[in-house]
């Protein structure tokens, strides 16, 4: 019996560790987005993310393109493949994973705000596994211009449904700031408190905070 409840304690503080690794991330990435025609835009990013302390080890990669169209001022559509590269849980391996997407976009602005629905739908495909796993993601958001150029925060809550065998519910709050540099250029600085259904500990979700920075570079045919 006294076993038993050693290699109990010892269990419990051994899974409360490994998921310890996920409560400070650390986000980064670039944007580029060209302009080429006036309803037509092309988007590409990179990113690399960090866990485990925030720094100490990589979480995750990905490269994704992505190309929309508008339909009028307020109403947008887009298409997109991404690739990702994510570590296994409990694990020191990573899965690879195919991306291809849809989204529907809707928002309104004025002289100081803008207000941003966003629903995406991804294929999640993990080719080693034989495994499709569809997505839908829905976002909102609104941004205000305090300061122009330097003081513009952004407010965000995004949910996620995995339909699988066990549903994958995963949640997003945002806060963050854009920083103008010039037309060409800007910096996105933001932190996300995120929970996923699939890291979790005795019923409880685990709170994982995310800090995160992201260059934007806008170019446009002339």
């Amino acid at each position: 019996m006294k076993f038993l409840l050693v290699f109990s304690f010892f269990v419990f503080f051994d899974c409360l560790s490994q998921l310890d690794e996920y409560k400070g991330n650390t986000w980064s990435s670039i944007v580029y987005r060209h302009k080429i025609s006036e309803k037509n835009t092309i988007t590409t990013d990179a990113g690399y993310r960090w866990f485990d302390g925030f720094t100490k080890r990589k979480r995750q990669d990905l490269i994704r393109v992505q190309f929309d169209h508008m339909l009028n001022v307020k109403n947008n559509v887009g298409i997109g493949f991404a690739i990702f590269e994510s570590v296994l849980k409990n694990s020191e391996s990573f899965r690879t994973e195919y991306r291809p997407y849809v989204q529907y976009q809707w928002g309104v602005k004025n002289e100081n705000g803008t207000f941003n629905l966003r629903f995406r739908n991804e294929f999640r495909c993990y080719c080693v596994q034989k495994e499709v796993v569809n997505r839908s993601r829905l976002q909102l958001s609104y941004e205000h211009k305090i300061v122009s150029n330097y003081l513009v925060p952004k407010v965000a809550i995004e949910g996620f449904v995995s339909v699988q065998n066990t549903p994958g519910v995963e949640q997003r709050y945002s806060l963050g700031n854009t920083f103008t540099f010039s037309k060409m250029m800007s910096v996105y600085a933001f932190y996300t408190l995120q929970f996923q259904s699939n890291i979790s500990y005795n019923g409880q979700l685990i709170k994982q905070n995310i800090i995160g920075l992201q260059l934007i570079l806008n170019t446009s045919k002339q």
